[in-house]
């Protein structure tokens, strides 16, 4: 079972706090893959959007402002989790941290044998 945890942000900062936050969490509650204890972050890229306002609608048409927005995305993979119960609660830990200004959205893949 694979384990996946993404952060999403206005700010670098808020996305970094996050990811310490639940890596500690994630070794506060001694989370032991089959191999060793594996667990890395990835960066994503940086999501721009601009956008370009008219400051006065009725006259100067040249007159524009220009807004830029910047997401912040990052994610915390699992690689191998032998146990769902123990995901399960930490599912549960993570809801109940509060991150103010962080989306946050946690995915899990399993391979059956089929």
């Amino acid at each position: 079972m694979r384990f996946t945890f993404v952060v999403k942000a206005s700010k670098p900062n808020f996305v970094q706090k996050a990811l310490e936050v639940v890596q500690f969490a994630v070794q506060h509650f001694q989370i032991q893959t089959n191999t060793s204890f594996d667990l890395y972050t990835r960066p994503f890229p940086t999501k721009t959007v601009k956008y370009t306002l008219l400051r006065s609608p009725h006259v100067n048409k040249k007159s524009r402002e220009q807004i830029e927005n910047r997401t912040f995305k990052a994610s915390l993979v699992i690689p191998d989790v032998p146990n769902t119960q123990y995901m399960l609660a930490f599912v549960k830990l993570v809801k109940l941290l509060k991150m103010h200004g962080v989306q946050s959205k946690c995915s899990f893949e399993t391979k059956s044998s089929l």
